[in-house]
């Protein structure tokens, strides 16, 4: 669903490939271009991980690694939104709380 929603960069993928330890905190490349809430996952040698964070704009993602290995991918998607989000943005809760609410 967050592939068909129009807005820019509401989710983004950065392959990495690089040793990681546990322990070792990761930074993404990649900015929030909106504020809001967001969920990192990422594969560390074959292995996911989530986790959600309240970011806001021009913020950066990280985390810590819960292991050693091979830290594959992250990716980040934005799934809600919080007090900062603008209005205009469309989020995957949005939609889903419009059909709900069509619904009844």
């Amino acid at each position: 669903m967050i592939g068909v929603l129009r807005f820019k960069d509401i989710w983004k993928r950065e392959d990495v490939y690089k040793p990681i330890k546990a322990g070792e905190t990761y930074t993404t490349r990649f900015k929030a271009p909106y504020a809001g809430k967001w969920r990192i996952f990422w594969c560390i040698s074959n292995e996911t991980f989530l986790t959600e964070a309240d970011v806001d704009k021009g913020a950066t993602f990280h985390f810590t690694s819960p292991k050693n290995g091979t830290l594959e991918y992250v990716v980040m998607y934005m799934y809600d939104r919080n007090e900062k989000t603008p209005k205009e943005i469309k989020t995957p809760m949005d939609v889903y709380r419009e059909t709900i609410l069509s619904e009844g």
